[in-house]
């Protein structure tokens, strides 16, 4: 998601706004209601509720659908339905057992969400999963597993978030630019190096505080500093800096978002402060639940002038981490959402065209956590296998943490190690990594390649 300064192209009015933009507004189809028999809707409800409930909860599950889906999957024989006549029936239904939520539209209607046949299922794999639990099932997980597991996630959660916004630097650069330690060079790698700090920032110093304006604004300033909109941070965005969201769907640049104004977000920041903050009483939302709408409303109202996607995932990583799912730190969620990123931006219009209906919002951000757990599990276990066969290839004479060198360097293509790389990777003063990587080049399992200045450690070819 990009905030980009707008030029005169495209003019439309909102409320008491005009507003100028580069490209044209996305909007998603809906039905005309014209022709809709709402006395016949009436009837199917009152005389057969049942069937009713049936039909449409077949919209709903195994995935909640829009009505560019419906439209298709609909059956005519029901009742002698039309397409127009099922969806208003299924948007009845929908708002009778929406749950209204704090988030509220510049149009004064409350955003709603429905709990759907599935939210369930993921809710209940995310607590026995990642809600402390992730590494419990695997018994010869190490303390230095656990460090190698979280450096990775936070490292490419940090890239995956950036390159969402445009950051143009590859995995590997960004990756071996992070664990050396090395000065970015480029603003791509400046947003890269910014959310890898500031992601340690929020677990480091925030996730035990209330977010308040002044956190909010040092985790921002953490996100942009030393890019193009260090000019922005420190203060909210204001109508005369003529931001809106723009993105690319089906190949073609839309405007998909335009912000509220600036006195509608200085009152709704003050209820999302209330919202994260008070802890739930009779009325309980689940963590996660609460996360993801965080994640949508900070997307929504759009604070700042840059860097409101990144502050967005920040903070539902930072939520969540506060409610105690350090098992997050595992799962760099933003590189599944980089595998769909327009699924992701038709999420947020969707929620906020189709009737305020956060349910799209939610439903893809539970997706992407649940493909998250599955990917990690897979690399975990594939971590296992290899480190089993590297104990019985080397027997005792490895400690863990070389042989986490070497599953590295076996799993890639030209990889190679520094000293420095250890450290950050492990943990470890300087001169423990050195002896590790020595002692592996005194057993002939690696060799120095020197390059310049810098040394490198690389696989051995005996």
């Amino acid at each position: 998601m990009l905030s980009v300064n707008i030029y005169l192209t495209y003019i439309y009015h909102v409320k008491s706004r005009i507003i100028v933009m580069k490209a044209p507004l996305y909007t998603i189809q809906l039905p005309s209601l014209q022709n809709v028999d709402h006395t016949k809707i009436g009837r199917a409800l009152t005389q057969d509720p049942r069937k009713v409930s049936s039909f449409t909860q077949s919209f709903n599950t195994p995935e909640y659908l829009s009505w560019d889906k419906v439209k298709y999957k609909y059956q005519s024989d029901f009742d002698h339905f039309s397409a127009e006549e099922i969806w208003t029936l299924l948007k009845i239904k929908r708002v009778a057992a929406a749950k209204v939520s704090p988030v509220i539209s510049e149009q004064g209607a409350f955003f709603s969400w429905v709990n759907f046949e599935k939210m369930n299922y993921y809710l209940h794999r995310i607590d026995m999963s990642v809600g402390g639990q992730i590494l419990t099932a695997y018994k010869d997980i190490t303390d230095v597993d656990k460090k190698k597991f979280i450096s990775r996630g936070v490292i490419e959660e940090a890239i995956a978030s950036s390159q969402l916004e445009g950051a143009h630097t590859t995995r590997d650069v960004a990756k071996k630019m992070i664990l050396d330690q090395r000065k970015p060079r480029t603003k791509s790698e400046r947003m890269i190096m910014n959310n890898f700090q500031t992601i340690q920032y929020i677990d480091e110093q925030c996730k035990d505080r209330d977010l308040t304006l002044d956190l909010l604004f040092s985790i921002h300033a953490s996100l942009v500093e030393g890019t193009d909109s260090s000019d922005c941070i420190y203060r909210l965005r204001k109508d005369s800096d003529d931001i809106v969201v723009q993105g690319m769907i089906a190949s073609q640049e839309y405007t998909t978002h335009i912000p509220p104004q600036e006195n509608f977000l200085k009152e709704q920041l003050n209820e999302l402060f209330n919202f994260v903050n008070t802890k739930d009483s009779m009325d309980f939302v689940h963590p996660v639940i609460r996360a993801i709408i965080l994640h949508f409303w900070i997307g929504y109202l759009h604070p700042f002038c840059d860097g409101n996607g990144r502050l967005a995932r920040a903070l539902f990583y930072w939520y969540l981490l506060k409610q105690g799912y350090w098992g997050f730190s595992y799962l760099p969620i933003s590189r599944i959402i980089q595998k769909s990123p327009v699924q992701y931006a038709k999420a947020y219009i969707y929620s906020e065209q189709d009737g305020y209906d956060l349910t799209y919002f939610l439903q893809y951000n539970l997706q992407k956590i649940d493909q998250s757990v599955n990917e990690f599990n897979k690399y975990l276990e594939e971590t296992l296998r290899t480190n089993k066969s590297l104990n019985i290839k080397f027997s005792s004479e490895l400690n863990e943490r070389q042989q986490h060198i070497l599953h590295s360097l076996y799993h890639s293509q030209n990889k190679m190690f520094t000293i420095r790389e250890v450290v950050n990777t492990f943990q470890v003063t300087r001169q423990t990594a050195s002896q590790d990587l020595h002692n592996l080049v005194k057993k002939n399992i690696l060799k120095v390649i020197q390059q310049g200045r810098n040394k490198y450690f690389a696989l051995s070819e005996e």
